[in-house]
């Protein structure tokens, strides 16, 4: 039995072994030499460094050197200049600096007598008369050598905050006592550049050796796995050959690729088993992917569009219905022509996209959708690529804009209402002075004339110049710039007490009913403003008012601001009167200067009001409500804030 054993062992090694065994030796070598390439490119940085720092070592000898032959050659020359001039005068160190300047000295160089606490600098300019004491602390390191016999190095930070080596040499150098020294320093700015860059050769080139070792590591790592692979497949082939003597291979080789042939098909019935595993894990991972991506799509706040190179739309996200008011339409499989128009600006842009290979990005685009309110959008596109990169279609992006494009409009008015109000302010001022004039004189000839007749012109005249004016005082108030003198504010009782003297100017004559809701917060405003405004609108819905001598008043809070988080609402001030309405197509022109629907109005009472109300940050506009009148809706955002402008959310206003 034992040697059945063996000799079924000894034949599934030799199917099985040799590639093992060669697989294990590859890895090996592979090993082997990786390990010797990363020894050489140590040994080759390791050689780098020291060639790096033994330059760096021979500069500065080299320098130091350079320094000494110098300063001596220059102490000689000074000296050789002292012993000309036995007597002492101040054109000594101009005559040495003169002498100096011939040698070619290095700009780095200053050169220095000291005599009888008196410092004068001959290069690289001439300073005259310097004392001593005002030179710390070269005058420490200075002193200390006036008694020494020879030329001595020492290193000092100067004056000046700079690194310096410095040769003092006294003169005479014999003398028992020395009169003068001479001092020559060099700055040490190069040794500090050759240093910085020895230490960034050094980090660079340890950087550079760690970067190739983990490199070749990564690599040989590569260049393993496979013969891994491959002596574990073996390893695991070796174990389930069927037991085959080497004896009865010889005798019955049917048996023996039997034997062979059922091993390789439990192989491929167990590689089914498994592909049949990772097909599931796939397709589960599929399906979690594309819910993913669908709830990625619909919560962020844009829609896709994907249309095919036949210019059929192929798919669209959740938000496209909303976006494009298309709720009731199914648009899969219609044409960009049939949904959008053939003259449309997405028409354009698909052919752009898929004809010229061009993608757009935010363009802007004003949607009509039948039956209902046009829209803002923001449009971007992009090309749909299939597999060698072939265009398979184009994909667009939609954004609402609506409440940015309104913003906008509000930007625009201001800066327009601005420049309005700097043309007219001169105007104003130019005619109010004349008419100040021509009242006086008026005033004057209605005391001198006498005639009935020509007294009832002179007061037609004083009527008419009372009401011009009036005309040009809301002239300047619309014109003039206007700061705001903002203070924090009970609204509530504030449009109580307003309406309480209001009341008080027509008696019984106007029914006023304030309804405010309750929880009211305080706000931000202008009392003053904001009291012009509530006599502006106010005074219009009194001369509005018809049979029903009626005004109604509502404040409430929780109105939606554009742009705004849900905690910070603002303010709806709703005044109704019971007239005959005001024609809708006068709705925006109302507030614009000079447009009025009475005969006797100026035009300019809403203006001011609108150009009060957006210098609050607020919103304004009428309404036609169910029933007689017009309704005007005033919002107004709790904190003022003078960088920014706000709009109540259309459709919103009967919210709160």
């Amino acid at each position: 039995m034992s040697g059945k054993t063996d000799e079924s062992t000894s034949g599934r090694s030799g199917l099985f072994f040799p590639l093992s065994s060669r697989s294990v030796s590859y890895q090996t070598t592979i090993w082997f030499f990786s390990f010797l390439l990363l020894i050489q490119i140590g040994i080759f940085g390791a050689g780098t460094m020291i060639n790096i720092h033994r330059l760096d070592t021979l500069w500065e000898e080299t320098a130091d050197i350079n320094f000494n032959n110098v300063s001596c050659s220059l102490a000689l020359a000074v000296s050789q200049q002292l012993d000309m001039s036995p007597d002492w005068s101040d054109s000594v160190p101009s005559r040495i600096r003169t002498k100096l300047i011939t040698q070619r000295l290095n700009i780095l160089d200053r050169v220095y007598l000291v005599r009888n606490d008196m410092v004068y600098q001959l290069f690289p300019e001439l300073r005259m008369n310097i004392k001593l004491d005002d030179m710390s602390p070269m005058r420490e390191i200075w002193y200390a050598r006036l008694s020494a016999s020879s030329g001595i190095r020492t290193s000092y930070r100067a004056s000046d905050n700079k690194d310096v080596t410095a040769a003092v040499f006294p003169y005479p150098p014999d003398a028992e006592v020395q009169k003068i020294m001479i001092v020559v320093e060099r700055d040490l700015v190069q040794s500090r550049n050759i240093r910085q860059i020895v230490r960034f050769l050094d980090v660079f080139l340890l950087m550079g050796l760690a970067g190739c070792f983990l490199v070749i590591i990564f690599y040989a790592t590569r260049i393993v796995r496979p013969f891994r692979l491959l002596n574990d497949t073996l390893s695991r082939e070796e174990q389930r050959m069927p037991t085959i003597s080497t004896g009865e291979q010889h005798k019955d080789p049917v048996a023996k690729i039997i034997g062979i042939v059922e091993s390789t098909l439990r192989t491929i019935r167990e590689n089914e088993s498994r592909l049949e595993d990772l097909n599931r894990q796939l397709d589960t991972e599929a399906r979690r992917k594309e819910e993913l991506e669908e709830s990625l799509l619909s919560s962020v706040n844009s829609g896709i569009l994907t249309v095919d190179k036949n210019r059929r739309i192929t798919s669209v996200t959740t938000k496209i219905p909303g976006l494009l008011e298309l709720w009731d339409q199914n648009i899969i499989g219609q044409t960009c022509d049939e949904t959008f128009g053939s003259a449309s600006l997405i028409s354009t842009m698909l052919t752009e996209c898929l004809k010229d290979r061009h993608v757009h990005r935010q363009q802007q685009w004003k949607w009509e959708p039948p039956g209902r309110p046009s829209k803002w959008l923001s449009v971007s596109t992009t090309l749909l690529k299939g597999e060698f990169g072939s265009i398979i279609g184009a994909g667009f992006i939609f954004r609402d804009i609506t409440a940015w494009k309104v913003l906008e409009e509000q930007v625009r008015e201001k800066e327009h209402l601005a420049a309005l109000g700097e043309m007219t302010a001169g105007i104003a001022h130019e005619i109010r002075n004349p008419l100040a004039v021509i009242q006086g004189n008026v005033n004057l000839l209605q005391d001198e004339i006498e005639v009935p007749d020509q007294l009832e012109s002179m007061s037609e005249i004083q009527k008419e110049l009372v009401s011009l004016t009036a005309i040009i005082d809301d002239f300047l108030k619309f014109a003039k710039p206007t700061r705001l003198e903002i203070a924090r504010v009970n609204f509530s009782k504030f449009v109580q007490e307003f309406i309480d003297d209001f009341q008080t100017q027509f008696a019984d004559d106007i029914q006023i009913a304030y309804q405010p809701r309750p929880g009211i917060p305080e706000i931000h405003i202008d009392e003053l403003l904001f009291r012009q405004i509530l006599q502006n609108i106010f005074t219009n819905a009194v001369q509005a008012t018809g049979d029903i001598r009626k005004i109604d008043v509502v404040l409430k809070s929780s109105v939606p601001l554009a742009g705004k988080e849900a905690g910070d609402p603002g303010l709806l001030l709703q005044v109704r009167d019971y007239g005959e309405g005001l024609d809708p197509d006068l709705s925006e022109e109302i507030f614009k200067p000079f447009v009025t629907t009475r005969p006797t109005g100026t035009g300019l009472g809403l203006a001011i009001v609108k150009k009060f109300v957006l210098l609050h940050n607020g919103f304004i506009e009428f309404t036609n409500p169910d029933g007689p009148g017009t309704e005007v809706n005033i919002m107004i955002p709790r904190r003022y804030d003078p960088n920014q402008t706000q709009r109540i959310h259309p459709g919103r206003l009967d919210e709160g």
